[in-house]
C-alpha cells in the first residue's frame, strides 16, 4: 500500500507524490484566481484608492511588462498568449508524470496566467489593485511568482521536469 492509498484520498495521476499541501495548493488555484476576478472587477468598478499607507488598494492598468519593460501592447498579448499557452503544454505533456511539487507549481502558474491574459484581452492592460510599498501587483501576479519560485528553488523540481516527462511510468 503506497502512503496516500486510504480512504477519502484524491485520486491524482501520481497522487503518492502529492502531499497535503500540494493537493491543498491545487484546490486554492482556481480558488484564488476567481478571487482575483472578483478583485479586479471590484476595483474597477470603485473610485477610492488608499495611498497615505505602507499598503492600500489602488487601480492600475499595467500595460507594461513585469511592471517596468515598455512593450508594444500587441506584442504584450502575444507573449502572454505565448507563455500561458507553453505552461498549459508542459501541464499536458508531462499529465500523470509530475511530482506533487510540479504538479502545484504548474497550476499556480496558469491560473494566474489565465486572470492576467483575460485582462490583456479585456483591457488591452493588467488590471493590478493592491499597493505594497510603490508596487501595485495583484493576486494572479503573486500566483505566477509562487509557481516560479516552486520550480527553481525546489529540489530537483525544474530542471527534473523534462526527466520527468521522458521517464517511464511505474505502470509501464
Amino acid at each position: 500500500m503506497q502512503k496516500d492509498d486510504h480512504p477519502g484520498s484524491l485520486n491524482i495521476p501520481g497522487s503518492a507524490h502529492h502531499t497535503w499541501w500540494t493537493r491543498a495548493l491545487l484546490v486554492l488555484a482556481p480558488v484564488f484566481f476567481v478571487i482575483d476576478l472578483w478583485c479586479k472587477w471590484r476595483v474597477t468598478n470603485i473610485s477610492t484608492s488608499s495611498r497615505e499607507s505602507i499598503a492600500g488598494i489602488e487601480l492600475l492598468h499595467n500595460t507594461r511588462l513585469f511592471i517596468w519593460l515598455p512593450v508594444p501592447e500587441w506584442l504584450l498579448l502575444v507573449l502572454t498568449s505565448v507563455v500561458f499557452f507553453a505552461a498549459l503544454a508542459v501541464w499536458v505533456y508531462t499529465y500523470g508524470k509530475r511530482t506533487g511539487v510540479q504538479s502545484a507549481a504548474l497550476a499556480l502558474i496558469l491560473w494566474g496566467g489565465a486572470s492576467n491574459l483575460i485582462d490583456r484581452i479585456r483591457f488591452g492592460a493588467t488590471v493590478d489593485y493592491l499597493r505594497i510599498f510603490d508596487v501595485v501587483a495583484n493576486i494572479a501576479d503573486f500566483l505566477i511568482i509562487a509557481g516560479i519560485l516552486m520550480l527553481f528553488l525546489w529540489p530537483r523540481t525544474f530542471f527534473n521536469l523534462a526527466a520527468t516527462s521522458d521517464s517511464p511510468t511505474k505502470n509501464s
